[in-house]
């Protein structure tokens, strides 16, 4: 597996503004300096992710990287205050040996549920298992539906309503009565827990 540049991409300002800002968070809620890098990949990760969204009639491109890296330095304070993963709470090491319910000897890495922790810090809604078989269902009950509620259920899932109505040429409310019916359908094939 290859090592990916995380600052692949992004210009001297952004690089330089993304070390300058994770150095101002090492020593904070427990951060140290061997989690800089870890720091800086996330930024480098989520600012790469932001710049196609941002829009020069609103503001210049270095105002949009300030405010994109500052609102994901709040984010990263945030789930780090958060109670459970709070280092001044847990003092203790996640290479600590311990025994599970199984009696078995295993560190406290180890016991981490990868899903519990991604949806406390917000970046899931659902664990995985339940994400890939919602992904099969609505998949299984949009394929079942006529094409023409198919074309509209699949261009709403691209585009906001307003875009939706524009480009099928109907107003708003005629899309809102459809996506009713749409509802309907779907609950029909047992996706209403979803909807």
């Amino acid at each position: 597996m290859g090592n990916t540049n995380a600052f692949e991409g992004l210009d001297s300002y952004s690089v330089n503004l993304i070390h300058y800002k994770s150095r101002r968070l090492i020593g904070y809620l427990g951060m140290t300096e061997s989690d800089r890098e870890d720091i800086e990949q996330d930024l480098a990760i989520h600012l790469r992710q932001s710049l196609p969204k941002h829009d020069p009639s609103r503001g210049s491109v270095k105002t949009f990287i300030n405010c994109v890296l500052d609102n994901r330095i709040r984010a990263i304070i945030k789930s780090r205050s958060s109670s459970v993963f709070d280092c001044r709470v847990h003092a203790y090491s996640l290479d600590a040996v311990v025994q599970d319910e199984d009696a078995d000897a295993m560190t406290r890495g180890d016991m981490l549920d990868a899903d519990e922790y991604q949806m406390a810090l917000g970046n899931a809604g659902r664990p995985t298992i339940e994400t890939i078989e919602l992904r099969i269902d609505v998949a299984r009950a949009v394929a079942s539906l006529p094409p023409d509620m198919r074309d509209v259920c699949i261009l709403l899932s691209r585009t906001t309503v307003a875009a939706a109505a524009r480009e099928l040429g109907i107003s708003r409310a005629k899309l809102y009565d459809i996506m009713r019916r749409l509802r309907d359908m779907l609950r029909d094939h047992g996706i209403d827990q979803y909807l």
